[in-house]
Formats: structure tokens, sequence, C-alpha cells
């Protein structure tokens, strides 16, 4: 129809509604959006963890990502849920997506899973979600949507694969394990503490003395810890560690304030900690060293560039 002026009116009964410009524009650069902001969480997991308890930087995480959200929505009007049920199901979700999935991925950095791994394993989520949505939802999956989750799991997959197939890591003290592995090198360990902390001016300590004090180690996962924990436990003795990170930089930082002695390689020594010399201990029976060494799984072809590698670590 005609309006004033001689235009014409596309609104009529028959004609499609047509969206604002900025809308489709949105729409077009939305899902690159998401997949950029959401892979980036991996990277900001990464190098964050080492400065704080993974549920702790989880949660300030969210604060900052909630009062984005909420200044967003209220530029943009974005209605709100009406009914008390859809505010339970954001809830429901909510819980199983920051605490259970997120919650796992912050943790599982925290002990030492790499970054690149635990997103290759966090895309198999997807996958499974298509699988169950038949038989649970009675939800029909599309060739074209098991095309894109192919082609993602595909994309992770190409960029991380190459780091699961050689490391080097603190060799198991007892040489088990399914892995090949070999020995590079001796890493002596030494009694550290903070130049100011009471058990700096002893000059020979007991390990009952250490016992009474708090403790900064990795966690019990790692071969560093189990190597410390024996130790004691070949005396009768616990160690009470309120504070564990498997960045050794960080437990130094925290040593080197105060907050507890700890067990590092020795070439970390440095003039911002005291060393602490334990006396009773027997050198071949209380051996304070850790084996680092590459491993690898016997049945997994490796890349050129590995068994270079491996070739030049065992000239050394």
């Amino acid at each position: 129809r005609r309006i004033p002026g001689g235009a014409i009116s596309l609104t009529g009964a028959g004609a499609a509604p047509v969206a604002p410009a900025g809308r489709n524009v949105f729409a077009l650069i939305a899902p690159g959006l998401f997949v950029f902001l959401w892979a980036t969480g991996f990277i900001g997991a990464k190098y964050g963890l080492p400065y704080a308890e993974p549920l702790t930087f989880l949660a300030l995480r969210f604060v900052f990502v909630v009062i984005g959200m909420l200044l967003f929505c209220l530029a943009v009007r974005a209605p709100w849920p009406k009914r008390a049920m859809d505010w339970v199901h954001i809830a429901i979700a909510g819980v199983f997506l920051h605490a259970v999935y997120l919650g796992g991925v912050f943790i599982s950095i925290s002990l030492g899973v790499e970054a690149g791994t635990s997103a290759l394993i966090v895309a198999i989520q997807p996958l499974l979600v298509a699988l169950l949505a038949a038989p649970v939802l009675g939800e029909r999956v599309t060739w074209r949507q098991w095309i894109g989750l192919c082609l993602g799991i595909a994309g992770v997959t190409l960029v991380v694969y190459r780091k699961l197939e050689l490391g080097i890591v603190t060799l198991p003290p007892d040489g088990s394990g399914a892995l090949q592995s070999f020995p590079v090198w001796q890493d002596p360990l030494a009694f550290m503490v903070a130049n100011d902390h009471p058990l700096a001016s002893s000059k020979q300590l007991t390990l009952q003395q250490l016992a009474q004090y708090p403790a900064i180690l990795p966690s019990m996962a790692t071969f560093t810890r189990r190597i410390v924990e024996s130790l004691f436990q070949g005396y009768d003795l616990k160690i009470d560690v309120p504070i564990s990170t498997n960045y050794l930089e960080t437990i130094k930082m925290m040593a080197s304030i105060g907050l507890g002695w700890t067990v590092l390689p020795a070439t970390m020594l440095g003039s911002d900690v005291t060393q602490l010399h334990v006396r009773g201990l027997q050198p071949e029976k209380n051996k304070l060293t850790r084996t680092l060494g590459v491993v690898h799984h016997p049945a997994h072809s490796l890349s050129n560039a590995a068994k270079a590698i491996i070739q030049l670590l065992r000239q050394q």
C-alpha cells in the first residue's frame, strides 16, 4: 500500500517482517564471537591459575561475567524470564555449566593437565549431547549438525594431538607405569623457608620440628609431593598442608612471604628464601631428589620432531 509521499510500505498482511540491519549483523558475528570468547577461557585458566585456587579464580571470573552480562542485557533491553520455573531451569543449567563443567576443567588444569588436553576432552561434550538428544529428549540431530560437531572435534584434535605424544615430567619413584620412559637428569630437592620465618634461624632441624609448621607443597597427584610425604611417613609424621598448587614459582613466592615451609628443586634457591638443613636423614635411604625424564606411549608413533628431541636428550 502507499503512504503519504508516494513511498510503498511492505508491512502488509502478506509481507514478511524485515529485521533491522543492526540485528542482522549481530546474528552473523554472534557465532564467531561466541567461539572466540569460549575458547579464550582455557587461555585465561592457564595463565590465571598459578596465582589463585581454581574455584576462587572461577568464582571471581563468574562475578565479572555477571556484571558484564547484566550491563549488556540492560543496554539491549533483553527480556527477563517471567515464570519461576524458567529461573529454576536457568539455575540448574548454571550449576552444571559453571560448577560441574568449568569447575572440573579449572581443577584439572590446576593439577597439571594441559589446557589443550582439557579442551580436547571437553570437546566430546557436544558429541555426547547429540547422542543423548534422541533417546532422552526426543530431538533429532540433523546431518548438518553432525557435520558441524565432527568438524569441531577434528579441529581441536589437530591443534592439540601433538602435545599428547611426548612429555618431560617427574618420573615415578618406583618406575612403574604403562608409559615408556627414560631418565634425563636428577633434580635435587631442598627444604626452604622465608628469611624471616621462625625456622630460618635454626642451624639444623628435625622432621619433627618441621611437622609442627604448615607447609606449601604440590598436590598429591604429583610424584614430588609423594616423595616428601613418604619421607615424613617413614618417621610416622604427618604434614599440615593448608595450601597446595602445582606451580613451583607460585609455591616459592608464597613460601618467601612466610606462609609456610616448602620443598622445591635446589636450583630455585635464592636471596628471598633460606635453605633448611634437616639432621638425621640417611643419604642412601632418604634421598631428597626427583628424577626428571621423558615419557611417551609405546604404541603411538612419534613425529620426527619428537624423535629428534629424544635423541638430543639421550646424548646429554
